[in-house]
């Protein structure tokens, strides 16, 4: 279990860092061709949230809805 949060930590941290690694990301997202830095961040939040509650299937399923939705991915098996 440790493994699998520290590993939904280090995505977490990955995905908020490329909105500072990538210099055009504001103009790129602002275009609407990727998420926008708030729904990144949105889901970096949820992805840490998730991490800490591994183990504990009432709020699993929310933080997983809030990622996808957050950075509008479909996924199967998550009510919208």
């Amino acid at each position: 279990m440790k493994e699998a949060s520290d590993e939904i930590r280090k995505l977490a941290a990955d995905l908020k860092a490329l909105t500072f690694v990538l210099p055009v990301y504001g103009f790129f997202a602002a275009l609407g061709g990727i998420p926008s830095i708030a729904a990144v961040e949105r889901a970096s939040q949820n992805l840490i949230g998730w991490s800490n509650s591994l183990g504990d299937s009432t709020h699993s399923g929310s933080y997983r809805k809030e990622i996808a939705d957050a950075l509008k991915l479909k996924v199967a098996g998550l009510v919208s």
